[in-house]
């Protein structure tokens, strides 16, 4: 019977978690190794799953997380990926709002044992974020740290937002909560294969629950626009954004660009916009904790040229 290596990809959001998947996939293409990819989203719309190629099985969860709301999906979803494609390697990023424990332990139930020669969790950690945590609440702290402590490896990225005495400083905090795991520091979540496949196996810990829409207050929706936006005021609304909204990805197209789309993240109060060569859908992702959805909406409804398409 043949077996499967599962990589669950952790860490809070926008710690580079895609960029770490693409780089292994990238790495993945030269080798004779068939690779399958689950993605979960809070929302109800995936950026992410629209960038991999259309030769990579995917399926996708989403409007959920893994450890509470679509836990029982994902043991079939898996299960349908392992049976209908045959991979040898299922890649699987997590929301980041996921608590790894639970992710690890749905991965491991009894409908999956016998497909799976070992499940490995790899936590990727934002180092600027991870020094600048205290600026969230305790239970956005509480998932970071834990992230980390039952992680496999810990991938530190954006190792450049940060000096030598911050990254020691970061180094010491990161050992103190994980012992025993390999820490690899990068920049764009450059990590070779061969140092991904020195993770030991897990070992299930007891831990307390931690369900985001019970205790994190992570909350995400979707907007799609039916026409263009303005620029300025756009970029005047991202400005004026509260450290409450963590995460934004999806596509827009600019009045001023035609009908050229967009791929746009934010990210730690940071955005970053890349054209793009072919038209997606013009839908933007917002997560968040504790955030005004139906002001937000209102608010992007403003900047939407023709106002038609509202999604929740």
């Amino acid at each position: 019977m043949k077996k499967i290596e599962i990589y669950i990809l952790g860490g809070f959001l926008g710690s580079g978690k895609s960029t770490l998947l693409h780089n292994l996939l990238l790495e993945q293409k030269s080798k004779d190794k068939k690779v399958a990819v689950l993605m979960n989203e809070l929302g109800d719309f995936s950026v992410d799953s629209i960038l991999l190629e259309d030769s990579i099985p995917l399926k996708e969860l989403l409007d959920g997380c893994i450890c509470c709301t679509i836990r029982n999906e994902l043991e079939e979803q898996l299960l349908t990926l392992y049976q209908a494609e045959q991979p040898d390697i299922i890649y699987i990023e997590t929301t980041g709002a996921a608590h790894p424990v639970e992710v690890l332990d749905a991965c491991l139930s009894p409908i999956l044992a016998p497909y799976i020669s070992f499940c490995r969790l790899i936590t990727v950690v934002d180092a600027k974020r991870w020094l600048d945590r205290e600026v969230y609440s305790l239970p956005i702290m509480n998932l970071m740290e834990e992230q980390v402590k039952f992680a496999d490896m810990v991938v530190v990225n954006k190792v450049d937002t940060i000096n030598k005495k911050e990254q020691r400083q970061l180094e010491n905090e990161i050992s103190l909560l994980n012992i025993n795991g390999p820490k690899l520091f990068t920049e764009y979540a450059q990590v070779d294969l061969q140092e991904i496949g020195i993770v030991k196996k897990p070992v299930l810990k007891d831990t307390g629950k931690l369900h985001v829409h019970d205790h994190l207050n992570i909350q995400s929706f979707s907007y799609t626009f039916a026409g263009h936006i303005n620029k300025t005021q756009f970029e005047k609304w991202i400005q004026g954004l509260p450290k409450s909204v963590l995460r934004i990805k999806g596509f827009i197209v600019f009045e001023e660009q035609e009908e050229k789309t967009v791929l746009f993240q934010y990210a730690y109060g940071v955005p970053l916009s890349l054209k793009q060569d072919f038209q997606f859908p013009r839908t933007l992702v917002v997560i968040g904790e504790n955030i005004d959805i139906k002001k937000m909406t209102e608010e992007l409804a403003a900047m939407d040229t023709k106002k038609e398409v509202l999604t929740f």
